[in-house]
């Protein structure tokens, strides 16, 4: 008996191991479908950038993703989000102020969306800003 429950006990914690490997292996926030396109997460003392997902519809980009706050208190978590577009050579191509929603009143985590027009051939890099309560918006 001892023999078997060492033998499950191994088991699960061997699907533990490989859900959080597969799980982190397919977060496609750091390329697009073609490879090129990195994605930069700026977290603030209030909140982590959780995922971000980039993708292009025609002559635009839609880029969604999560929010989560870094502390336990309830309610929404302050600031907003600098989206910012970034082409060849570093030039800023696009930049937009998003803001994000809770999809519960109990959740700590938002979601946020945003649809930016752009020339894709161009773009190397997506930059999300968390500007929480007390930081500084550059």
């Amino acid at each position: 008996m001892k023999k078997l429950h060492t033998f499950i006990r191994n088991s699960l914690s061997g699907l533990v191991v490989a859900a959080v490997i597969t799980g982190c292996a397919s977060v496609p926030d750091s390329q697009s479908a073609n490879g090129k396109l990195t994605v930069e997460r700026v977290d603030s003392r209030d909140a982590r950038i959780a995922h971000v997902y980039v993708q292009p519809d025609g002559s635009e980009l839609r880029i969604t993703g999560d929010i989560r706050k870094t502390f336990q208190r309830r309610g929404r978590i302050p600031g907003h989000l600098h989206i910012e577009v970034i082409g060849e050579n570093g030039m800023l191509l696009a930049q937009t102020t998003s803001r994000y929603h809770r999809r519960s009143v109990k959740s700590r985590q938002s979601h946020f969306s945003e649809t930016i027009p752009v020339q894709q051939g161009k773009v190397t890099k997506v930059r999300v800003i968390h500007h929480g309560l007390h930081e500084s918006h550059s």
